[in-house]
């Protein structure tokens, strides 16, 4: 870490989002990713974090880059550099636990149990482009691991991810499970 207590693999991602810690534009060129890109062909640990309230770079790319295909390819490469796709961070996903900016909160705690952390997929659910979340799926992501309480399906549905929540509706095969219960008359 830095003197900020900062990962370079996490300055890389920051770098790479276009925005600095504090919100100002720093330009998007692609030094940042090709800083990413060669942190890991050194064997940057894509899972490492700074302490058990940091996040992750998977986490820190989710919750920074806002740009699709240049958050798809950061994720892209950490995956390929073993990141693990289900490793969970201390990252809010709703309105309660984010800063006045909208950006969401790192270190965010209220009981500091497991049941407070975010996995990637949630994260991605909430806020990331389809082709993201559809990513972290065929990567592994769990469908089913809860996140403050509730699965990525429904962070999708609340977070107004309409293409995140069909998509994640179609693989947690929930479809096929109601359409059953439908026409068994179990549900209205």
């Amino acid at each position: 870490p830095n003197s900020n207590n900062v990962l370079p693999i996490t300055s890389a991602i920051i770098l790479a989002s276009g925005v600095a810690s504090f919100g100002a534009p720093v330009g998007r060129e692609p030094n940042g990713i090709r800083a990413i890109f060669v942190l890991l062909q050194y064997k940057a640990d894509a899972n490492l974090t700074v302490d058990t309230r940091s996040t992750t770079p998977l986490m820190t790319a989710l919750s920074r880059i806002r740009e699709k295909d240049r958050l798809l390819q950061v994720v892209n490469l950490l995956v390929q550099a073993k990141a693990d796709v289900n490793l969970r961070s201390y990252v809010a996903l709703d309105t309660e636990h984010r800063n006045t900016s909208g950006r969401f909160l790192a270190g965010t705690k209220t009981q500091g149990t497991m049941q407070n952390t975010t996995t990637p997929l949630a994260l991605a659910a909430s806020r990331s482009p389809v082709s993201v979340v559809k990513h972290l799926v065929e990567c592994g992501a769990r469908l089913f691991e809860k996140s403050w309480g509730k699965i990525p399906l429904t962070w999708a549905l609340e977070q107004s991810m309409a293409q995140n929540h069909a998509y994640l509706l179609q693989e947690s095969q929930l479809a096929k499970s109601l359409f059953i219960a439908c026409e068994k008359g179990d549900v209205e």
